[in-house]
């Protein structure tokens, strides 16, 4: 079930269950590139499984799922996707290095 990126969650109810995140309810965040939630967060989490200290931008995922940006119109949605996913964090290791480079 493919639903558009779009305030639909009448549908979502009705047809794909409570859960956004079930395997039968994939929803299509990028339409240009037909890009869905399921593949962006597969392409986060193989990204944090290969280098647990990459910083993961939207451009990397595109670049992952070899696919480029189009319209662009799908990018907010695309960061609130990204955002919902919990490997998405900047790495502990990364994190302190302004407070680091200030006092060096």
């Amino acid at each position: 079930m493919y639903l558009l990126g779009i305030d639909n969650s009448d549908v979502i109810g009705q047809e794909c269950g409570v859960h956004l995140k079930s395997p039968d309810c994939l929803m299509i965040i990028c339409h240009c590139q037909r890009i869905t939630d399921t593949d962006i967060h597969g392409a986060i989490d193989w990204m944090r499984e290969a280098d647990g200290s990459a910083i993961i931008t939207p451009r990397k995922v595109y670049r992952a799922l070899g696919k480029t940006p189009d319209c662009g119109s799908c990018m907010p949605l695309f960061l609130s996707t990204m955002r919902s996913n919990d490997k998405l964090g900047v790495p502990q290791i990364l994190r302190d290095m302004r407070g680091a480079t200030a006092t060096a």
